[in-house]
């Protein structure tokens, strides 16, 4: 794992292929915008 700290951010880089299920598992919040996935079905912005 890597981690980057910036004075305003904090990147974290897993070094292996998460699918979409995982990766929202990371987020505690009512929206969350992804971009850039075309293997899985999303609602999209138009």
């Amino acid at each position: 794992m890597i981690v980057a700290r910036g004075f305003k951010e904090t990147d974290i880089l897993i070094p292996r292929h998460l699918g979409i299920d995982k990766i929202l598992c990371y987020f505690d919040h009512d929206y969350v915008v992804i971009e850039g996935v075309a293997d899985t079905i999303l609602p999209k912005i138009a």
